[in-house]
C-alpha cells in the first residue's frame, strides 16, 4: 500500500502589519502637545477666575464709613458767609479716596468755593460747584499710608440768598469711601441742615 502523500508545508497566514517606528514617534509627539495645550488652557482659565477684577469699585459688606458736613455757622441772614466742612469718618477702616457730592438749593446758597488746603486727601481729581451741585474727588498722596479716623476733606463756602427757614445739602448716590483695596465702604452720609433767621 503507498503511503498517501501528506501536504506537510505550513498553513499560509496573513503576515501582521508592523508599525514603522517614525509613526510611533509622531503620535507621541502629536499626544505631548495635545497634552500641553490642555494644561495650559486649563491653568490660563484658572488664573483669570482666580484672581478678582481691580477695575470694578466693590461694596463690603460691613460698610462702615460716614461722610458728614458741619455748617459754620449753622443759622445764618442773608448775605452771610456760611462754611461748609465735609468729613469723612472710616470707623476701623483704612481709607485711600473719596469721593462726595452734594446738591444744595440755589435759591437759598449761592456757591463761592472749595477749599482742600487742610485736607487728609490733598490729591484732588474734581473740585467742582455750582448750579446746584459740589463734587470733590481726592486721594491720599502717592506712597502714602491710608487715613483712619475722622478726617476733613475739604471745606465748602456759600453765601446764603434765603432770609428765613430752612434748607439742607443732599448727599447723592455718587458719594463714596474707597478703601485701599478700592472698595466702597460708605454706609452713611446724613444732609447737612442749615437755618435762615430774618434780619
Amino acid at each position: 500500500m503507498e503511503p498517501t502523500n501528506q501536504n506537510t508545508s505550513p498553513q499560509s497566514t496573513s503576515p501582521k502589519k508592523k508599525v514603522a517606528p517614525i509613526t510611533i514617534v509622531v503620535l507621541l509627539i502629536v499626544l505631548v502637545a495635545l497634552t500641553a495645550g490642555a494644561l495650559y488652557w486649563a491653568n490660563r482659565n484658572e488664573s483669570s477666575t482666580s484672581q478678582p477684577a481691580t477695575s470694578a469699585i466693590e461694596t463690603t459688606e460691613s460698610s462702615q464709613a460716614q461722610i458728614s458736613g458741619e455748617a459754620e455757622p449753622s443759622t445764618l441772614k442773608a448775605d452771610e458767609v456760611v462754611n461748609v466742612s465735609i468729613y469723612v469718618d472710616p470707623g476701623t477702616e483704612y481709607v485711600s479716596a473719596v469721593g462726595a457730592e452734594f446738591t444744595y438749593t440755589e435759591d437759598s446758597l449761592e456757591f463761592i468755593s472749595i477749599d482742600n488746603e487742610n485736607s487728609a486727601f490733598p490729591t484732588t481729581a474734581l473740585s467742582s460747584g455750582g448750579s446746584g451741585k459740589v463734587r470733590i474727588d481726592a486721594a491720599i498722596e502717592p506712597g502714602t499710608e491710608p487715613v483712619t479716623g475722622k478726617k476733613l476733606i475739604a471745606v465748602v463756602q456759600f453765601k446764603a440768598l434765603g432770609n428765613s427757614g430752612l434748607t439742607e445739602l443732599a448727599f447723592t448716590e455718587n458719594t463714596k469711601v474707597y478703601n485701599s483695596e478700592a472698595k466702597n465702604i460708605l454706609g452713611t452720609s446724613p444732609n447737612i441742615q442749615i437755618t435762615f433767621e430774618e434780619d
